[in-house]
Order: structure tokens, then C-alpha cells, then sequence
């Protein structure tokens, strides 16, 4: 009996992924079902790819041979908990570390040198006239809320850039960052401290909201915030205030709450923001290295081994369905 692979994103290149699957695999495909939908499907399905589709513990519990749920980068819409209760491994195809890191390095240069007010006075007269001073990014600090691979292709750039870098990471010990060359700090500590705050930490329900009133009371207005993680991170509404008052210098998001935003949302509004919509991984090189490492998956579970990426690592002291 053929193992049967499912993938349930609608941006899956499905020729090209037929071709390189493990003989007797078989590739089927349903862009963006809903849960009614893909428990009905999945009862023989040995791998699923996510996208971005929620996968609960309803879907879980009505996949009996399902060994794999293969996610994107983020993770936080599937029911990890519950696979790790039925033995299924559930991994991310996270390779996209140095196109977010280069994308939170554009933010930090773009927010320091005032790009959206020149690129507003570059069509008029006198467009070089009064433009008021901006700032290096030598000497100034960085604070990290997260050191797992992302902070760290981030630190390795700032640091390059003259730049001191603190983090905040409790499951990192203080000597794994100093050896990474980076100071330790503790979370209150680091927002006073930092001159740019970017947060690369997945989202969970101990750390929605993590960004809120307090912690931007604590920062320096003369501060910027910087997203490319995940929304729920940051009260947007708190953000905005702290923006609209001259509590904080600027923010560029990469991420919101809500996706496509609410056009109410009042960042939106706000002229020392700077927002894109979710392309921090978006490159042609991290496209290719998740598709490798999808690949390089799928061959592994044909060969009863654990996937790379594993993101609930606990399923192996359960009995994971690997064989």
C-alpha cells in the first residue's frame, strides 16, 4: 500500500515535489480546507503539509497513520501538544534565518536614517533643505528578545556593525550568548538599555503580548521597536499610543495581530512606521532551502528516522510513529 503524502498549502509546487519523492509515495493535494474537510481526508495520510492551515487536535485525533506534520517557519497554528500525545513528530522548514536577519538589518538602517521622511521630500523643492539630523548605527545598542538561530545571524551583523548587542533568551544560558559574543540581560534591563529592540522569539501563550504598555513605558523615546517574528508579540494598540505620544522614536513591523490588518488598524496612520506584508522569509534562497530540507524530510520518514527541525522533541520519549 502506497504511503500518501498530503499537502494542504496552496502555494505547494506540486510537480516538482512528486518528482522527488521516495518511491511508492503518492502526492495528493487540497488548498486551504477546512477542519471539517481535512479530517475527513486525512485518515491515511502518513505526512502533512501545513502552509499556514490550522491543523487542531480534532484533525490530530482522525489521522491514525499521520507520522509528520511538516510546518512552515512559524508553527503557533498547529496543535503540537496534541501530536506529541499521539506520536507525531511535528517539524518547521525554518531555513529562512539569514533573508529575516537581513531584513531586520534593512529595518535598523531604514528607521536610523529617517528613510520614510526623505523619500517624502526627495519630488519637492528645496528637497535637501532643513532635513533634520539622523543617527549611525555604530555605537548604539541592540536588544535581542530571543537568541535561537534568527538572533543570531542578527547579532553576527549588528556586531559587525559596531554595534552593542544585548539578549534576553530564558531557555539560552548566559554563557552560550557571551561566547556568541553578545551580553545577557534580563528583559526590564534590556528595554531601558536597548536604542533598537528586535524581537525574534515564536509565539506562544506565554509570550502574546509579551511587548505591552509596561514594557514600552520602559523604553527610551528616543527607541525603536522592530518585528519580524510573529504579531501577536506586540499590542499593536498599545504601540500606537506609545507612538502617537513620542514615547518611542519609531517601529518597523514586518508582522501584526491581524493579517491582512484591520485599514482601522492606527499603525497604519502613523508616519514613523514602517510595515511590510510578512516577506521576511520571502527570498528565492530560503524558498529553495525549505523546499530541500521538505524533501530531505519526507526521505526520512520513508526511512523511519526523525525529521529534521523537530519542534516537539518530547514525542520521542513517547513512542513517535517513525517506523
Amino acid at each position: 500500500m502506497p504511503h500518501r503524502l498530503l499537502t494542504v498549502s496552496a502555494r505547494t509546487e506540486l510537480e516538482t515535489l512528486r518528482a522527488r519523492l521516495p518511491p511508492g509515495w503518492v502526492l495528493d493535494s487540497m488548498p486551504l480546507p477546512t477542519e471539517d474537510q481535512l479530517v475527513k481526508a486525512i485518515g491515511d495520510v502518513s505526512i502533512l503539509l501545513t502552509g499556514n492551515v490550522p491543523v487542531s487536535a480534532r484533525v490530530v485525533e482522525s489521522a491514525p497513520q499521520l507520522r509528520l506534520i511538516q510546518a512552515p517557519t512559524g508553527y503557533n497554528h498547529i496543535d503540537a501538544e496534541a501530536a506529541t500525545r499521539h506520536g507525531v513528530c511535528v517539524a518547521n522548514s525554518g531555513v529562512n534565518f539569514v533573508s529575516v536577519a537581513e531584513l531586520t538589518v534593512f529595518f535598523m538602517l531604514y528607521l536610523a536614517r529617517g528613510m520614510s521622511d526623505y523619500t517624502r521630500r526627495a519630488p519637492s523643492p528645496g528637497w535637501w533643505s532643513n532635513v533634520p539630523p539622523t543617527v549611525e548605527l555604530a555605537g548604539k545598542s541592540l536588544g535581542l528578545v530571543g537568541f535561537g538561530h534568527i538572533g543570531r545571524e542578527v547579532a553576527s551583523r549588528a556586531k559587525a556593525l559596531d554595534m552593542r548587542v544585548l539578549a534576553y533568551d530564558p531557555y539560552v544560558p548566559e554563557e552560550q550568548l557571551r561566547d556568541a559574543g553578545v551580553e545577557p540581560s534580563g528583559l526590564p534591563e534590556l528595554l531601558g538599555a536597548s536604542d533598537f529592540l528586535s524581537l525574534h522569539l515564536p509565539l506562544t501563550p506565554k509570550t502574546r503580548g509579551l511587548i505591552g504598555e509596561g514594557e514600552l513605558a520602559r523604553m527610551k523615546p528616543t527607541a525603536y521597536l522592530i518585528n519580524t517574528a510573529r504579531g501577536g508579540l506586540v499590542d499593536d494598540a498599545a504601540l500606537a499610543r506609545a507612538l502617537g505620544e513620542g514615547r518611542l522614536a519609531g517601529a518597523a513591523l514586518d508582522v501584526l495581530t491581524n493579517e491582512p490588518p484591520d485599514p482601522a488598524n492606527p499603525l497604519l496612520k502613523l508616519d514613523r512606521v514602517l510595515i511590510t506584508p510578512h516577506v521576511g522569509g520571502r527570498t528565492k534562497d530560503a524558498n529553495r532551502r525549505s523546499w530541500e530540507l521538505v524533501v530531505e524530510n519526507i526521505w526520512r520518514v520513508d526511512r523511519g528516522e526523525v525529521p529534521r527541525n523537530l519542534v516537539n522533541p518530547d514525542v520521542l520519549k513517547g513512542g513517535a510513529r517513525l517506523g
